[in-house]
């Protein structure tokens, strides 16, 4: 497969949220959806690894014939072979019937239509939750359906998965194949025994042009890394850095230093729902680490990147999509009525129903549960399982995505999924005393799944807790509203909350040639993003970031 692939690598501090999710709907439940989603690629890639392996093997036998009888003369046949078995997985020309990619779209779309709405097994709200963007009327991401963005980076992430498991069993797989698109004709006639000719059009019929192997002229490196070195000169237009938004203390901006990757994929020629005319790039990643570590009110932040999905846009289709994204999140939404302030498509993710809190005994135990009403004894009601401010009874909101303007040529949005892990102190840092280690001792890091852009960004966080109150009977119960307090008691009014708690709004900027997409020359690129936290382990904040190449 001919593509150009990248991985994105940015940083943010703490929160987590995705992208967009849909309407709520009834059933089913989005389990179902994951499953449908791994069955139809693992299948792909089970089909797309045979068939790599069998064409490999092929070549390789020619090769290890004709150096004992040399010249053998059959390594065009051994490129046919490899031509038709690839045609059962790719067939640009649509020659070979039902493939292994047809099959694979056919089981997606099945997941996503039948049985009818609401009972699908997927739907957009599903999809957003496991991670991936939503074409359709939702405007994130090209595609006519909401799930032609997804579907074409499942199957571009499968095929790069095989593809590059074959190159590590087979370290000369690139030569190998290279190998039969320049194998000379065989012996005698006929189509079997022709010379390889990759110029000409991916839609010749194999079966009949002598010459004529699409497939195989198709497959090759499939991942390409283009990296660029983050602009650190500080908190500047055109620097890369991180804004965070305390409710308690704002913070300073900070740079941000360190490295950015993309892995970017051609998608031109190759079939899938989108980018076939060469309209865009797909922004694919995996586990990375080349961003140094933040320090955010004593604590130690390690930033790992984990997984990226997005697009940049050539023109065409990919273009009119939205890239000025506000989130927004509610932190109190019973302080107008029950109404959730915040507008924008709801997420589905962050809502928060703190019914049930525990008693905080002090220095890092957690006592029995407590709630409105309910004594702590010495201990104060009340925090989470994990030691974050919890007010029983308080709902906060859903985070909310507002999206405007259109991308043009050169726009990048992508969605990247990033670990962060707090190391409170030293004696966190392991053995060899050195943060963001293998061996540094400390929780599971949380992923927060962030939208990028070369639009512009901006975070709210609504009614942000600024400082807590005590009820008025119960004076060891933290409170914000009267909610907390239960019954007849009353917060004592020395709680205070932040009307909107909001970032900068920052400003990205696209790649001024989209040739440049292909030729790892970044500079100027800029991507930002922010989002809103409640009740995080640090309090109520709301962090923005900027990312530029130079």
């Amino acid at each position: 497969m001919r593509s150009f692939t990248s991985k994105m690598i940015t940083g943010a501090v703490l929160g987590a949220v995705v992208f967009h999710a849909g309407p709520s709907m009834a059933a089913p439940t989005f389990d179902k959806c994951q499953a449908a989603l791994e069955k139809a690629t693992n299948d792909l890639r089970k089909a797309t690894m045979d068939t790599l392996k069998l064409c490999a093997d092929a070549i390789r036998k020619e090769q290890a014939l004709n150096e004992f009888v040399p010249p053998k003369g059959k390594l065009a046949k051994a490129a046919n072979t490899c031509q038709g078995k690839l045609a059962k997985v790719f067939d640009r020309n649509g020659l070979s019937g039902t493939t292994s990619i047809q099959k694979f779209n056919a089981a997606i779309d099945k997941a996503f239509t039948a049985p009818a709405a609401p009972n699908q097994t997927c739907n957009d709200t599903f999809l957003a939750r496991l991670g991936h963007m939503v074409s359709g009327a939702i405007n994130q991401a090209p595609g006519t359906n909401d799930w032609d963005f997804a579907k074409t980076y499942l199957a571009v992430q499968t095929v790069r998965s095989a593809e590059n498991e074959m190159t590590a069993q087979v370290r000369d797989f690139v030569n190998v194949i290279n190998a039969a698109k320049s194998a000379p004709a065989a012996i005698g006639t006929g189509v079997a025994n022709a010379a390889t000719d990759c110029t000409l059009p991916t839609n010749c019929d194999y079966k009949h042009t002598s010459g004529c192997r699409s497939d195989l002229c198709g497959l090759g490196i499939m991942c390409r890394t283009h990296s660029c070195t983050l602009s650190n000169s500080g908190p500047a237009p055109g620097a890369s850095f991180s804004q965070v938004n305390l409710a308690a203390s704002p913070l300073a901006p900070f740079a941000l230093i360190g490295r950015s990757s993309f892995e970017i994929c051609s998608l031109e020629g190759e079939n899938y729902p989108i980018g076939d005319t060469g309209d865009g790039y797909l922004i694919v990643g995996g586990p990375s680490k080349q961003l140094g570590s933040v320090n955010l009110l004593g604590n130690t932040i390690c930033v790992d990147t984990i997984a990226a999905e997005g697009y940049c846009s050539a023109g065409g289709t990919f273009n009119g999509h939205s890239k000025n994204l506000t989130l927004c999140q509610d932190r109190v939404t019973s302080d107008a009525g029950g109404i959730d302030e915040c507008a924008g498509a709801d997420t589905g993710v962050g809502a928060i129903s703190e019914a049930s809190c525990f008693c905080d005994l002090g220095g890092g135990l957690i006592g029995a549960a407590c709630g409105a009403g309910v004594d702590c004894g010495t201990g104060t009601c009340g925090v989470t399982a994990t030691g974050s401010k919890c007010f029983a009874g308080t709902k906060t909101g859903t985070v909310k995505l507002a999206g405007t303007g259109s991308t043009v040529s050169g726009d990048c949005v992508v969605l990247n999924s990033t670990a962060f892990t707090t190391l409170g102190s030293m004696a966190a840092f392991g053995a060899d005393m050195t943060a963001c280690t293998n061996d540094d001792v400390a929780a599971p890091a949380a992923v927060a799944t962030t939208p990028f852009t070369s639009g512009t960004a901006q975070a709210h966080l609504l009614d942000a807790v600024s400082a807590t109150g005590s009820c008025t009977t119960n004076v060891n119960t933290n409170c914000i509203e009267d909610a907390n307090c239960g019954g007849s008691d009353t917060c004592d009014g020395t709680q205070s909350l932040v009307n909107d708690l909001a970032t900068a709004v920052l400003v990205g900027a696209p790649l001024a040639s989209v040739v440049n997409f292909e030729t790892s020359n970044l500079s100027g690129l800029t991507l930002v993003g922010g989002f809103p936290a409640a009740n995080s382990g640090t309090g109520d904040l709301v962090t923005a970031f900027k990312t530029t190449c130079q």
